[in-house]
């Protein structure tokens, strides 16, 4: 597989790995899908960082984290549901 990147697609090229990734905020992420939709060339980026990256996973051995962990992040995600409840965001 060569790294050679065609030109014209230097800011999606970033775009699609982070796509990829899943560091992309929730709105990049609507926004990129919504490209990603009409953009035959911007798929064609995200099976290539998929294809690039897919492997790195295979590589990682499963963990599961403390309970307290999960413990904190239930709370926070809890806490962070109300908030937006009581804003009217739900």
């Amino acid at each position: 597989m060569s790294d050679d990147r065609s030109a014209g697609h230097d800011d999606a090229m970033p775009l699609a790995g982070e796509y990829v990734l899943g560091v992309l905020s929730a709105v990049e992420r609507r926004d990129f899908e919504r490209r990603l939709a009409q953009e035959p060339a911007l798929r064609t980026e995200v099976e290539y960082w998929e294809r690039r990256l897919g492997g790195l996973a295979s590589e990682i051995e499963p963990a599961d984290p403390p309970p307290e962990i999960w413990a904190a992040i239930e709370a926070a995600v809890k806490a962070g549901t109300a908030s937006t409840a009581r804003a009217g965001g739900l």
